[in-house]
């Protein structure tokens, strides 16, 4: 998300004329800095979040939820202490020492085995639609949007269902298919899905493999000169 919104920022706002400014918030700004701006710890520090939890009398743990679970320092075992908790989990947590009202650090405590979540699939680096584009313009990339998880695998499955066989039936044909997504891919997979429907129901199945490429090859060719 802040990836979407530096370039929203560099590539729209900053470069669009301001009617009031006279000129682009680019040219009013240039590089000057506001006197309100203030120092990036002062910053950490106003995010962080104030919980009050008790350390175990014995090993010291405290457990921070999202953050993991600490070990507070020996003297301030089993107290109920002050935790100051930053959003970001890559920022280490700091304890209160009461009386001093000093912020310490406190030590993040072993993960057993037993404690671990189970594994969760990784998410997608990258997402489709017009921000991504976006992005990707102002980082001087060209890449087409895709969906994830949408290729030639499931291109086979959906003209499977299609011709009403199965697919690939062989090598060639497999090299054939391959060409036709080279020539006309990435595709996104709720078009291709209804565009592949609408083939099937109009051309029936048991015709060669060519005859649905085809037809989604100009499904294609008349969206894109629709969307331009």
């Amino acid at each position: 998300m802040q990836q979407l919104l530096d370039g929203v920022l560099e590539s729209v706002y900053l470069e669009h004329r301001h009617r009031g400014l006279k000129a682009t918030p680019r040219a009013a700004l240039g590089d000057r800095q506001s006197p309100r701006s203030v120092s990036r710890e002062r910053l950490i520090d106003a995010f962080r979040e104030r919980r009050r939890l008790k350390a175990h009398p014995k090993t010291g743990e405290v457990d921070l939820a999202a953050a993991g679970t600490f070990l507070v320092p020996a003297e301030l075992r089993g107290q109920r202490l002050l935790f100051l908790v930053d959003p970001d989990p890559a920022v280490p947590p700091l304890v209160v020492e009461p009386g001093t009202e000093r912020p310490l650090p406190v030590e993040r405590a072993a993960i057993r085995p037993e404690d671990l979540p189970p594994a969760e699939p990784r998410p997608e680096r990258w997402g489709p639609g017009h921000l991504q584009a976006l992005h990707d313009a102002w980082q001087g990339k060209r890449r087409p949007v895709a969906d994830p998880g949408f290729g030639l695998p499931e291109l086979f499955r959906l003209l499977e269902e299609t011709a009403g066989r199965p697919v690939p039936r062989s090598d060639a044909e497999a090299a054939r298919i391959h060409r036709a997504y080279r020539d006309i891919g990435p595709l996104p997979r709720r078009a291709t899905e209804a565009a592949l429907r609408a083939i099937g129901q109009r051309l029936g199945t048991g015709r060669p493999i060519q005859s649905y490429l085809d037809a989604l090859a100009r499904a294609v060719q008349t969206h894109t000169q629709e969307m331009s």
